[in-house]
């Protein structure tokens, strides 16, 4: 059986262990508060029928293991982790075979009942203490990680259950996330770093891609961006919007990159480094006007506006560009009514500098 999750909840696989010579109706208890909390708290799951197994669902023996298995595999879109239970010591083998023969290689939370102290008679015992680390040593020795909870063991009944479920969540979550993620480095790593060295290889076999890109590619590929460029001053006006950018800043960049101008030079093979505030006569930049956001406006002056548009100067557009920094509008006075132009309304492009 399963349940689909509320959106932006996770899907477990769940896995009830169980063993012949403890009563298996306390796994039958357990299964059914598991299935409430998860319902009730949004999350999907996914486990064995009841009539599946001679316990009523619970996993037992490898032939258990193996129909668990199959379900988690058809079901393998949907399972982001996987919740053990051990209502009782449990038998490893057919928990084992269900985890490692379904092959989903997702996060593992494994929780273990306690015994009440007046219940220790054959019919109550359940001795999921020793149940647990037998499980967990088995997890250990087929290399599949497992994710522990707040306490060896507790009543499932516990708020401590779902708290665990809860973090054990997000960590699928994070898993899910980093699985097949593609990570880039920018150059290699600082002389003075050694708490950032990592290994390639290790990332990989976890799924993450390192991707580096030498910085003189990119100092290249920057060069050749005009300071006026509206991609790069709508980049920069993103920037500022979430972050806050002191005054300053631009000093500092252009004392950082005095700092290691000797490289630059060296890596770009070019004899000097410039900085350049006003492009005026070296860039040529080109403005055309959005119709549509304009025309809702100036539908009838449209012509008008266009013939405005074509005849703008260089000084005029770095104009429109400076207004839109300061996030103000500038006002072009035509013969038809001034003409009110903000961010959208037109689109400037920039020609590459020749050589």
């Amino acid at each position: 059986m399963n349940r689909t999750a509320n959106a932006g909840k996770e899907t477990f696989g769940l896995i009830i262990g169980t063993r012949a010579y403890f009563n298996a109706d306390l796994a039958i208890d357990v299964r059914k508060t598991i299935i409430s909390n998860l319902t009730e708290a949004g999350y999907g799951y996914v486990i064995l029928d009841e009539e599946d197994t001679p316990t009523g669902g619970s996993m037992e023996t490898i032939t258990d293991g193996k129909k668990c298995a199959e379900l988690f595999r058809k079901h393998r879109d949907e399972i982001d982790g996987i919740i053990v239970s051990l209502p009782n010591f449990g038998f490893e083998i057919g928990i084992i075979n269900a985890i490692s023969r379904a092959e989903l290689n997702v996060p593992v939370l494994v929780q273990a009942c306690d015994d009440e102290n007046d219940k220790v008679d054959l019919d109550s015992r359940r001795d999921a203490f020793c149940g647990k680390i037998s499980v967990c040593n088995n997890l250990y020795q087929y290399g599949i990680p497992f994710t522990d909870t707040t306490l060896h063991t507790y009543s499932i009944h516990s708020p401590l259950f779902m708290q665990d479920v809860n973090r054990f969540a997000a960590i699928c979550r994070l898993v899910k996330k980093l699985t097949h993620c593609r990570v880039g480095q920018i150059g290699t790593r600082p002389l003075g770093f050694n708490t950032c060295r990592a290994s390639e290889k290790l990332l990989q076999a976890s799924g993450i891609t390192v991707v580096p890109v030498d910085l003189s590619e990119i100092l290249y590929n920057a060069e050749r961006i005009a300071d006026d460029d509206p991609r790069l001053i709508e980049k920069m006006n993103d920037i500022r919007g979430y972050a806050i950018v002191p005054e300053a800043y631009d000093d500092k960049v252009k004392e950082h990159i005095e700092r290691v101008k000797d490289i630059f030079l060296t890596e770009v093979n070019v004899k000097q480094i410039e900085f350049l505030h006003d492009t005026t006569g070296i860039i040529t930049k080109k403005i055309k006007p959005n119709f549509k956001t304009l025309g809702k406006i100036y539908g009838k002056q449209m012509k008008e506006i266009a013939a405005a548009f074509g005849q703008l100067s260089q000084e005029e557009i770095s104009a429109i560009q400076a207004a839109e920094l300061s996030s103000q509008a500038y006002t072009m006075h035509l013969p038809g009514g001034d003409v009110t132009l903000s961010k959208g309304d037109y689109e400037i492009t920039s020609e590459d500098m020749p050589g």
